[in-house]
């Protein structure tokens, strides 16, 4: 009989929260408006111009400390301050990069359909789980198991026990 099921985690992600910072630089057109591609690459013109202009831009000395300051000063970018969360509630889009780059660096350019996505994460803390190791849970569960059966085997043996007095 099956009481209770452990969620499974998201993949070893749950237990990493991460302080996130985030810069999109968004496409722009020849007539100077923003232009969303559906399947962005790098051989698309308004692709690779906004990779170059993210590149170029983003490369002063851009700390945790002074990001914002720098994106301000850029006054074209779209900046999102991610702040803390955990890395299984990080958009998929920038998961990979988020969990791999090195705390402190600027991430290379991130295409989507809205612009170029440029990441750098400030703090990352690996969060150690408080459930028992499985082999421990799976072990307590079979002693269960048996004391459960050892139990109602005693229980059995004294209700059709027959003593005899003499």
């Amino acid at each position: 009989m099956l009481r209770d099921k452990r969620a499974a985690s998201g993949g070893g992600l749950s237990g990493v929260e991460v302080d996130v910072r985030q810069i999109m630089f968004p496409y722009i057109d020849e007539s100077g408006r923003r232009s969303p591609v559906t399947e962005p690459s790098k051989d698309n013109p308004v692709v690779a111009a906004t990779i170059a202009r993210s590149l170029s831009q983003m490369q002063t000395d851009v700390s945790c400390d002074n990001f914002q300051q720098v994106v301000k000063e850029m006054g074209n970018g779209a900046m999102g301050d991610g702040g803390r969360m955990m890395l299984a509630d990080v958009p998929h889009l920038f998961r990979e990069t988020t969990g791999n780059i090195d705390i402190g660096m600027l991430s290379e350019p991130i295409l989507s359909p809205q612009g170029v996505h440029r990441v750098m994460v400030c703090n990352r803390t690996n969060f150690e789980s408080k459930l028992p190791p499985r082999d421990v849970v799976e072990a307590r569960m079979s002693q269960e198991a048996l004391a459960l059966r050892a139990r109602r085997y005693l229980r059995d043996l004294r209700r059709d026990a027959v003593v005899e007095f003499r």
